[in-house]
């Protein structure tokens, strides 16, 4: 049985050690951000220390990247595993090189949650490199639908896009909504509405925003007030897919926006969205 800590204070936050520890981490990488310096080795479970010994109660598993707890024993176990070491030490360009594991890797990992229909996978590193996927992916299949299936890139399509213009750079969008974040990539980022500082001095796609529904509460006792909510921003929705300046070919949404603001849609709001 591990043993249960329990959020203390012991020093002031941050504290002397956590800001030296920060002003020398400056001197190497910008350290703005930094609310306080960890000891990841004495962090435990969902309980964060700081090297000043205080010790907090992480409800937020850092941005959801720690799900499981700090130093969570199963994957300690896990991580000394020969598969976990050969995993760590050989980094592969899995597209190319793939190892003979990674099939059951796959099929018995993620793809056990995978959504009905959807029964192969695209690896990434991270969300918003995840989103830029998505919109290639996208694209791609809009202008092989125009293109027509098996009909070669044009000499001017494929010398074109070499310096970002048509035809072979096509004037594409993608639709998201007001208070969305969907990383800090160029074109995640065209798609994140929620705070300036991420955007500011960065260019961006020409690409339409949507209202995203707010909702009362409780929901029983708005129901058709919410209806109404919802029926809107879909209006406005195939309104901006229909009449923007260029084609949308696809459509971005968060069934709950949580840097937004914690809004959330109903399930068949949501349906109707990605439909």
């Amino acid at each position: 049985m591990p043993a249960i800590i329990e959020s203390s204070v012991v020093a002031e936050i941050p504290g002397p050690l956590s800001k030296a520890a920060a002003k020398q981490l400056d001197s190497v990488w910008d350290s703005r951000a930094v609310y306080f310096v960890a000891d990841y080795d004495k962090s435990e479970g969902n309980y964060i220390v700081d090297v000043d010994g205080n010790k907090f109660l992480d409800v937020y598993s850092q941005i959801a990247s720690i799900p499981v707890g700090y130093n969570n024993p199963a994957l300690i176990e896990a991580a000394k595993s020969p598969e976990m070491i050969s995993a760590l030490v050989n980094r592969p360009a899995v597209g190319n090189f793939p190892s003979s594991q990674w099939h059951d890797i796959l099929k018995n990992g993620l793809l056990r949650i995978h959504p009905e229909g959807l029964d192969k996978i695209f690896t990434a590193q991270s969300g918003s490199e995840a989103n830029e996927l998505a919109f290639k992916a996208a694209m791609m299949l809009h202008r092989r639908k125009e293109r027509g299936e098996g009909v070669d890139w044009t000499h001017e399509e494929t010398s074109s896009c070499i310096e970002n213009s048509k035809p072979g750079s096509p004037d594409l969008a993608v639709l998201s909504f007001a208070n969305s974040f969907h990383g800090r990539g160029f074109g995640s980022l065209s798609t994140t509405r929620s705070k300036a500082v991420h955007k500011l001095d960065i260019p961006s796609f020409d690409w339409p925003k949507a209202t995203f529904p707010a909702l009362k509460y409780p929901l029983e006792k708005h129901v058709e007030e919410n209806a109404a909510e919802e029926k809107r921003s879909l209006d406005e929705v195939e309104k901006l897919i229909t009449s923007w300046r260029f084609p949308v070919v696809a459509l971005i949404v968060e069934p709950i926006q949580s840097e937004g603001g914690d809004n959330h849609a109903s399930p068949p709001s949501s349906r109707v969205s990605v439909t």
